[in-house]
This record gives C-alpha cells, structure tokens and sequence, in this order.
C-alpha cells in the first residue's frame, strides 16, 4: 500500500468545515466507513472510500479535523491510501484533493510522502482541551 499526504490550516469553524466535507464527498461517491466525533466537538475523523474507477483501483481517504477554540482555525490533516501506487494512480487523489480545497475556499496543497509532526502536535493539543 502506498500514501501520501496533505495538511491545510483553514480560518473557519470545525462546524462548516465537517459539514462541507461530508457533502462533498457525498456529490462525490465517497463511502463514509467511519466517523468519529470527540466529547469536546474539537476533535474528527472521517474515513472515506472513494471506488474503482477506469483510472484508479480506487482508494481511501482519512482526514483529520482538530479546532482550536482560542484561534479560531480548523486543522486539517489528509491520509490518502492507495492500494497500487504509483505514477498515474495519484491523479485521482489529486484531482479530487483539488475539488475539496476549492469547496472549502482554499488554495489547494501538493500530496507528500511524509507525515507533518506540527500538525500531529497540534491534534495531541486539541484533543486535552477540556
């Protein structure tokens, strides 16, 4: 299996953020196979499978939203998940990756192959408040 990953720093409520990001994977035959919603509310994962399709053996998406009450901003972390990764197979990801940062009103970011210790600092925080 193969991943890649992409982080985003959005100036808005975990509210608007989540409910935009289930419908946008709604209007985009994503599976939702697990939600999950901390007891403060500033803590989300959502896992989505997004099908095969002519290009893609398809694959699956992990995001992560932690908020920070004091600052206002919704962190978002993206896990993608392809079970044959290479070249060509990543244009879905980023074509679809592309789609949400413009449904969410934000520049979209390019995939990495590594994780970013900031952001997971930053979720370890947001999940003590409280």
């Amino acid at each position: 299996m193969w991943y890649k990953f992409c982080y985003y720093v959005i100036n808005s409520n975990i509210d608007e953020v989540w409910n935009r990001t289930l419908l946008f994977w709604q209007l985009n035959r994503g599976k939702i196979l697990d939600q999950y919603i901390s007891e403060n509310q500033l803590y989300r994962k959502l896992i989505v499978r997004h099908g095969m399709t002519l290009g893609s053996f398809g694959e699956t998406y992990k995001i992560i939203l932690g908020y920070h009450p004091y600052e206002n901003i919704t962190f978002v972390a993206v896990e993608i998940k392809l079970l044959f990764g290479t070249g060509l197979q990543w244009l879905k990801p980023v074509e679809l990756m592309k789609r949400w940062s413009f449904e969410m009103r934000i520049n979209p970011m390019k995939l990495s192959r590594r994780k970013n210790q900031y952001f997971e600092e930053n979720f370890i925080e947001i999940c003590s408040y409280f």
